[in-house]
């Protein structure tokens, strides 16, 4: 990571040497300063990388000094960088008054010459110059060759190791299964004590099965996690259970964020898990309640890596004894935990490690992804290596990742062998597979290592949006741009190449086939928040918050209340020692009250070169200070509110700002209109009675032309943007409140964005859409709220919803059935208000999922023959007038089969193997029916 560090400074640096040269005025000595600190750096760069080879980057005192060096370097110029682009932005602002221009004209100029606080920036410049001199006394201290490196350890020769790669080849993740190799007994048995029998729900078996909790036991990385998951999505378990919930627990996890987590799955009902003022008691006695009321369904729920007894003991109660063979599947490393859930030891798991040939199997797997298995002249290097994993499943996959992106070649497997020799004899962590964990890391490009470090910033077992990984790469800066590609297309290469060395799991999917959500392995990520502590690269804070005694911190991740500190505490101090910091991220706060605030207000006082706040804590009832606006290097800032923001205030001095987030209302922020480096603003504007119509049109919003992404509460301004002008703008939302109309220029305007491909639009008025997106070739996603008179959508749609268009003819299912793209349909409630829905003859040809949703009035649903011949996916919600399923969906070749709060009559017809319609639905794999 230091080694990236430099690389990182040195563009930095040229960035800067480019605005001096703009300014005549400038020079002043400085860039002749800038270059000599560039050509030490430079060196100091080649002796970063061959000490991260040898992997004594992280004792090395005279390292420590560079990382010093180059944490005060990148203070100094950021700094600097800041007061030009303020200093340059003032003078325009007052060039641009017209009775002031002629006047200002001569003090502009002298103003330029004399930029306040460039005689500072050149004393510190010479000062860091200076040290670094002391460092490098003799420039032989910073090798080029091989002198120092040590004979076991081979070190890259590449030329272009320092440059980020061009005109990268864009490669989607491979889509891994289930891997399960030496896993098929566990399954097995596991299988057999949750599912017994398999039958049919009216067996009198299952009656006299009582409330079960069966454990999974085992180290971390043997494959607990990946063998609950696999009997969790068998169609079995969809047949056998008719409530299931999964939550992954972690050692943060708190018992009131599980109850609520499993609330709202059981019930398929956001009310239940949005009652915020509930304690864990109500909560509890809320679930219990739940599944009381349902004592003939049965529910599977399972507890992922329940690391304390305390967890059990709090949750248990909140399951009620029935004896319909309801159970409770729980992943542990801790046999305490395992025996206190099951006193009769009957049901506990004990995962075993995987032997020689099975890890063989699985390497092969993870290696050749495309089959054909290891070539014979590999066979004997490929063996030694995975006996170093000592058969552990996550080392084995990890290995193999490595040696998936190598070349395949003797020279390039051979150099991984002697890599994972030397670190497993010379390393810190020789025991098991860690050695094997540990040089994932090393052998990791520079411009990876920030970002695989980065995730250590979440709470352990935390799914994470893609989308908002790339903001936060983006913002620190680990990201440059790759020829024509934006920087968000670059991030998610990243990624990718992230996953494809099985460092990062992938949790969800878009509709289109890329990453939504992906998650990290609690043991890599305990490996990325080793390393960060020792470059002070990353600093974790959990529970009661306490901090560490280390200084310069560069990252800070606080989870939990900071509630054992005051501005009276002497512990209060601590906050002063990271002045440097430059990432703050809040997590499980659960209110920002009176103590967390004066916390806040000295974390905005004292670090003002934050670039990067995120706040996932609610702040009911109380705004964030005033010192919010010292962050003026702000670049990514998202919170949660419900009430006033002081950033809004100062939000026209954020000039750094590229993304923006605000979830909750907020008032009108009238200087957004100069935040020209935004990327991504997601904020719900709520107008006060003190803004008129025509304050409101001062926006501006189409001067933020780097705009990718915009989710905006619509208001009559709206109308007089320039949308056409937001050229980069491809994800747009807007919410529209009570009977506001879009005007039809508004509309026009916005189907002038060739380059959007999600669009999202929810109103209250008919709206003259569809015609005018028909030309919109690149947009994939629309979600439209509001009543349609026309039906010409985008032709190349890949994923539509719909909601309250009050369509009750059947020319809208002909048109939608033409989208030949089409994978992705819901009908949401009052879409479609007709009683008899049909979907034509050869039309939906490629439809791989349907939902139906809130039809009051549907008695009949109708497939003709060749509709929708690749539907796998069909739900269909509380359409209590339904009485029977479509004839023809035994033709059908559906994989998922829902239906939730239908009428008695249908359900009955439908029961497993008794019910006069089971025929129709028998061949479907997975069936959930719930009322």
């Amino acid at each position: 990571m230091a080694e990236a560090g430099t690389t990182y400074l040195l563009n930095k640096l040229d960035i800067l040497i480019t605005v001096i040269q703009k300014e005549a005025g400038l020079l002043g000595g400085v860039e002749e300063e800038i270059e000599h600190l560039m050509g030490e750096l430079s060196w100091m760069r080649k002796y970063l990388h061959e000490a991260d080879a040898r992997h004594t980057i992280d004792d090395d005192p005279e390292i420590q000094q560079i990382i010093d060096l180059t944490y005060k370097a990148e203070d100094v110029i950021d700094d600097f960088v800041f007061q030009v682009q303020r200093h340059r932005r003032r003078q325009k602002e007052l060039s641009s008054v017209p009775f002031l221009k002629m006047r200002f004209l001569k003090r502009f100029m002298l103003r330029i010459r004399g930029l306040p606080g460039l005689h500072e920036f050149k004393r510190q410049i010479i000062a860091i110059n200076k040290k670094s001199d002391r460092i490098s006394t003799n420039r032989t201290k910073y090798p080029t060759g091989r002198e120092h490196a040590s004979a076991s350890f081979p070190l890259d020769e590449d030329d272009d190791q320092y440059s980020y790669p061009q005109q990268r080849i864009k490669r989607r993740p491979i889509v891994e299964e289930l891997n399960v190799v030496g896993m098929a007994d566990s399954i097995k048995q596991l299988t057999s004590l949750l599912m017994p029998t398999k039958v049919s729900s009216s067996s009198e078996g299952h009656n006299k099965q009582q409330l079960m909790v069966v454990s999974i036991v085992g180290m971390g990385g043997l494959g607990k996690t990946t063998v609950a998951t696999n009997i969790y999505k068998t169609t079995d378990t969809d047949r056998y259970f008719n409530v299931t919930a999964w939550v992954y627990v972690s050692q943060e996890s708190r018992v009131v964020d599980l109850l609520r987590s499993i609330i709202r799955q059981v019930t398929n009902d956001n009310y239940y898990c949005e009652n915020r003022g509930k304690d864990e008691a109500e909560l509890r006695m809320m679930l219990y309640n739940y599944l009381l009321e349902r004592r003939h369904k049965r529910y599977l729920i399972v507890l992922d890596d329940v690391w304390h007894t305390y967890t059990w003991k709090h949750l248990q109660s909140a399951f009620p004894e029935t004896n319909n063979g309801c159970k409770i599947l729980l992943t542990t490393r801790n046999l305490k935990v395992a025996r206190l859930a099951d006193p009769s030891h009957d049901n506990i798991h004990v995962l075993r490690l995987l032997d020689n040939e099975e890890s063989w199997e699985l390497f092969q797997k993870k290696t050749f992804p495309l089959g054909g298995g290891c070539p014979p002249e590999f066979v004997d290097l490929g063996k030694k290596m995975v006996d170093k994993c000592c058969g552990l499943p996550l080392g084995v996959v990890v290995l193999g990742g490595i040696l998936m992106i190598k070349d395949k070649t003797l020279a390039a497997w051979s150099k991984v062998h002697d890599s994972v020799n030397w670190e497993l004899t010379h390393g810190e962590n020789s025991n098991l597979c860690s050695g094997i964990l540990a040089f994932s890391y090393y052998d990791m490009p520079y411009y990876l290592k920030p970002c695989f470090m980065d995730i250590g910033l979440f709470p352990e077992d935390r799914e994470i949006r893609a989308s908002k990984l790339f903001n936060l790469w983006i913002a620190e800066g680990y990201v440059r741009r790759e020829g024509d590609k934006t920087l968000e297309d670059t991030a998610e290469d990243y990624l990718e190449e992230l996953i494809h060395r099985s460092l990062i799991k992938i949790g969800r999917w878009r509709y289109d086939g890329r990453v939504k959500t992906c998650r990290i392995h609690d043991l890599l990520r305990d490996l990325a928040n080793s390393k960060s502590q020792k470059l002070r690269f990353l600093q974790v804070n959990q529970r009661d918050f306490r901090i560490s005694t280390a200084t310069n911190t560069r990252r800070l991740s606080i989870h939990g209340d900071p509630v054992n500190y005051t501005d009276e505490g002497t512990d209060f101090e601590y906050v002063r020692r990271f002045r440097s910091t430059r990432t703050v991220m809040f997590h499980k706060v659960q209110e920002l009250g009176a103590k967390s605030s004066s916390f806040f207000t000295a974390l905005c006082r004292d670090s003002r070169l934050l670039t990067v706040l995120d706040i996932e804590s609610s702040m009911h009832g109380k705004s964030i200070p005033a010192e919010i606006r010292y962050l003026q290097h702000l670049r990514y800032f998202s919170c949660n509110a419900t009430s006033n923001l002081k950033i809004l205030e100062y939000v026209g001095e954020f000039v750094n700002l590229q993304t923006l987030i605000i979830k909750g209302k907020c008032i009108y922020m009238p200087d957004i209109w100069s935040l020209h480096q935004l990327r991504h603003l997601d904020v719900d504007l709520t107008f006060s009675e003190g803004y008129s119509v025509l304050s409101n049109r001062n926006l501006v919003i189409d001067n933020l032309t780097n705009l990718q992404t915009l989710s905006i509460s619509y208001g009559f301004w709206m109308n007089d943007v320039r949308w056409d002008r937001l050229k980069m703008l491809k994800k747009f939302s807007i919410t529209t409140f009570g009977q506001l109309r879009f005007k039809k220029e508004f509309i026009d305007s916005i189907a002038k964005l060739t380059s959007l491909r999600s669009l999202k639009l929810m109103f209250g008025k008919e709206i003259q859409i569809a015609t005018q997106f028909a030309q919109n070739t690149n947009l994939t996603k629309l979600y439209l709220r509001g009543p349609l008179p026309e039906f010409l959508f985008p032709p190349n749609l890949v994923k539509l919803v719909l909601s309250s268009s009050n369509r009750s003819d059947t020319d809208l299912m002909v048109v939608l059935g033409n989208l030949t793209r089409l994978k992705f349909l819901e009908f949401r409630p009052l879409s479609y208000t007709a009683s008899t829905m049909t979907f034509p003859t050869g039309l939906f040809v490629r439809l791989q999922s349907l939902e139906i949703a809130g039809f009051p009035d549907l008695c009949e649903l109708i497939m003709e023959e060749g509709a929708l011949i690749s539907l796998t996916h069909l739900v269909i919600r509380s359409c209590e007038l339904l009485m029977n399923l479509p004839e023809r969906i035994g033709h059908l070749q559906l994989q998922v089969l829902q239906l939730y709060n239908m009428h008695p009559r249908l359900t009955d017809r439908l029961k497993e193997n008794v019910g006069e319609n089971w025929d129709q639905i028998k061949h479907i794999p997975s069936v959930v029916i719930t009322q």
